[in-house]
């Protein structure tokens, strides 16, 4: 009878705990829908060819990496925001295999996923759905676009260079003014000789990392068609490989917390599965037509699972301050 008091005891702290640990693990994920909204534009800006908008100047031009990476990420977010599937279906885009680009009886063109016997909590039947159609711009120009490029520029070793937004012949004259620095030949100009070299040297280590890479990365590359794919930011052989479940979360939840700094003052560290959460409340709010259950299926899972989603961003402020002034009246 004490161990059963003690159980009993410990399992109230527990569920006070469990609750209290919820409040606070989404009180720094919650944002609104609306606000999603507002991220998926400002990283669209995010993409820009240079990185000051107000400053158009060779010097301050990114990269074909940096704007194709940064274009990449920006369309993980738009795709989690308005399809809100598992982050796993999007890694395992693949044109023509997976998803696939049609056209209306009107002559729209849209996107279409579609996995065999997909794997869900109730069921192994096939999943199929209709993406969309405010990303299929998007996933045109990234795929008819910036991959094509992307693949285009790392068949050799001139256009990896230069993916990078390194000049290759440049390398070439950074070796030559090391070796004249090392034997005493500096412009009169320079105050810090030795300075002066270390730099030299620490641009030519990165340029070098990066053409050592080439092969790894083509190779990469070329074993897969998945839509996305790793630029090897940490590490240049990972470029190419297909995500991992890992990967995706870290490139979306830090992606979202820069733009939600920039936007609202605040990081909200939002996860793929958070968005998903966000969108089944979003659906529930008052006025809004119930489209809970097929919602549910677009998305891959069931409504009561959608409830339950929706209820742990949902507070019981939010649930009854459309009713405490009425409820005692009669409906008419």
């Amino acid at each position: 009878m004490d161990l059963q008091d003690l159980q009993n005891e410990y399992s109230e702290d527990y569920g006070d705990e469990k609750k209290r640990l919820r409040v606070e693990k989404w009180a720094a994920k919650e944002i609104t829908h609306e606000e999603a909204r507002q991220v998926v534009d400002y990283l669209r800006k995010c993409c820009a060819p240079y990185s000051d908008k107000d400053q158009v100047d060779e010097r301050a031009k990114r990269s074909i990496a940096q704007v194709t990476r940064l274009w990449q990420t920006y369309l993980f977010i738009k795709i989690l925001v308005y399809c809100p599937v598992r982050q796993e279906e999007i890694r395992q885009y693949v044109l023509g295999k997976t998803l696939f680009r049609k056209e209306d009886e009107e002559g729209n063109s849209y996107y279409e996923a579609y996995f065999r016997e997909h794997k869900r909590s109730d069921t192994n039947e096939d999943r199929n759905y209709k993406l969309p159609n405010i990303l299929t711009p998007d996933l045109d120009l990234w795929l008819y676009k910036w991959r094509p490029l992307i693949e285009k520029m790392i068949q050799t070793e001139a256009g990896w260079t230069s993916f990078w937004g390194h000049d290759y012949e440049g390398i070439s004259l950074l070796r030559q003014k090391i070796a004249l620095a090392k034997q005493g030949v500096i412009s009169a100009r320079v105050r810090r000789p030795e300075h002066y070299l270390q730099e030299l040297e620490r641009k030519l280590r990165g340029k070098e990392r990066r053409i050592a890479g080439w092969q790894i990365a083509k190779s990469n590359f070329e074993e897969h068609n998945h839509v996305f794919f790793l630029f090897g930011k940490r590490g240049i052989e990972a470029f190419g490989k297909p995500f991992s479940r890992d990967n995706f979360w870290e490139v979306v939840t830090r992606a979202i917390a820069k733009a939600t700094q920039a936007l609202f003052n605040e990081a909200k560290w939002i996860n793929p599965h958070a968005l998903r959460n966000i969108a089944e409340k979003h659906i529930r709010q008052p006025g809004k037509t119930d489209i809970t259950e097929p919602f549910g299926i677009f998305i891959g899972h069931s409504k009561e699972m959608g409830d339950e989603y929706a209820e742990q961003l949902t507070s019981e402020y939010e649930l009854t301050e459309d009713i405490t002034d009425d409820w005692w009246l009669e409906e008419e």
